[in-house]
């Protein structure tokens, strides 16, 4: 059955080969140890690209200790050569994450194709007030990622960078007007929906994430006009994020 679902990811043939290999190895190799496979994030969604995403795997175990890794390196080995991202918690350890990871949880419950095993994620409540917090603190890690870069990379060189935070950023209003409304919206949306009850003008946002896509190369003086209202943008919002009032 879980061939099927791998055969329904909107990756290539090469990659759902891949996929579907480690998948056989984990299952054999660990056992009654093993409790679930999930894909999540790109992989399960239309964004997904071929050349540069990882495809995210969530394995759940009873236990996980030395030796379970150790049988399990070889398996992992493969997955790296495919570009597969496995994130290992065991059961106990994601119940007791979710005030330390709720975004990255809340956006594996979001988009999960469960492989083999239970649906550990479904039913799980994520605390409003722990998504604001972890909105605060990412918002304010773009920040400071963007003042560290300027400075090493001496103003220069700013465009994969930029468009690198743009997508973290993009990531994060999603949960903030999830936070709001209760509901998440489509990437394609998220954007001019969070610029209107946030109120700022998404467009810096917006060219810095085609600046990879674009055939047409920007000076490096309007790189850094848009990095320094791309940064003016975060600014305001880390002030959001620490004003959001939570239900």
């Amino acid at each position: 059955m879980y061939s099927e679902k791998i055969s329904a990811l909107p990756i290539s043939l090469e990659k759902k080969n891949g996929l579907t290999n480690l998948c056989e190895q984990l299952i054999e190799n660990q056992k009654e140890n093993l409790i679930s496979i999930m894909i999540y994030g790109s992989a399960t969604r239309t964004d997904f690209r071929e050349s540069s995403s990882n495809i995210n795997v969530l394995v759940i175990m009873s236990k996980i200790d030395i030796l379970t890794l150790r049988n399990s390196l070889d398996i992992f080995s493969f997955g790296r050569k495919n570009n597969i991202s496995p994130f290992l918690l065991t059961l106990e350890e994601l119940s007791t994450s979710l005030d330390v990871f709720p975004g990255k949880i809340l956006s594996m419950r979001e988009d999960r194709v469960v492989i083999s095993g239970k649906d550990v994620l479904e039913g799980i409540e994520i605390l409003p007030e722990h998504l604001r917090l972890k909105c605060e603190e990412e918002i304010k890690s773009v920040l400071l990622k963007l003042r560290r870069n300027f400075i090493a990379r001496n103003g220069s060189f700013l465009s994969a960078i930029l468009s690198d935070l743009a997508r973290e950023l993009r990531e994060v209003l999603r949960i903030m007007v999830y936070i709001s409304s209760g509901k998440f919206f489509p990437r394609e949306q998220i954007l001019e929906i969070a610029g209107g009850k946030y109120d700022f003008n998404p467009k810096a946002i917006i060219d810095s994430l085609n600046l990879r896509n674009s055939d047409n190369e920007i000076s490096s003086v309007e790189v850094e006009k848009l990095y320094g209202n791309f940064m003016d943008i975060v600014g305001c919002l880390a002030k959001k994020a620490d004003r959001l009032l939570v239900s």
